[in-house]
């Protein structure tokens, strides 16, 4: 009984950046996840992160998400409006497209559906919103 106990027991497992931010294996996972990502305009925004950024990619894309978090906990909307707040500065009513602006650590000219990714959007759900804001 014992042993089956251990079994199910979870381990979470801490990698520490340069003494500055520590980061699950779940967080590991999704942000080379995120990197790997190909973007439909053929760019590889987030993959300039990590050329820009080398050693130290991971931390800038874990900060960029968690300050976007805590940036959405201080609002009044959350994430979501947050997120919304982003994406209306840079969409151009005239022509109805985002502009190429979108910035991550020190890379800027980003597409707009690598910077969901990079903010821990999933592509799915930033496609689906941008459907159904189109089609209102």
């Amino acid at each position: 009984m014992r042993n089956s106990l251990l079994a199910r027991t979870d381990i979470c497992i801490c990698i520490c950046v340069p003494a500055r931010t520590p980061y699950t294996l779940q967080h590991f996972n999704n942000l080379k996840a995120a990197f790997a990502y190909e973007c439909p305009c053929g760019r590889q925004c987030l993959g300039r992160v990590k050329e820009c950024h080398a050693d130290d990619a991971l931390t800038v894309l874990y900060d960029h998400r968690r300050l976007l978090r805590d940036k959405a906990k201080k609002g009044k909307g959350g994430l979501r409006d947050e997120v919304r707040r982003i994406y209306q500065e840079h969409f151009d009513g005239s022509t109805h497209i985002f502009t190429h602006n979108f910035v991550i650590g020190r890379v800027g000219d980003m597409c707009d559906r690598a910077f969901a990714v990079g903010s821990s959007l999933s592509e799915a759900t930033y496609v689906r919103e941008r459907c159904l804001r189109a089609s209102l």
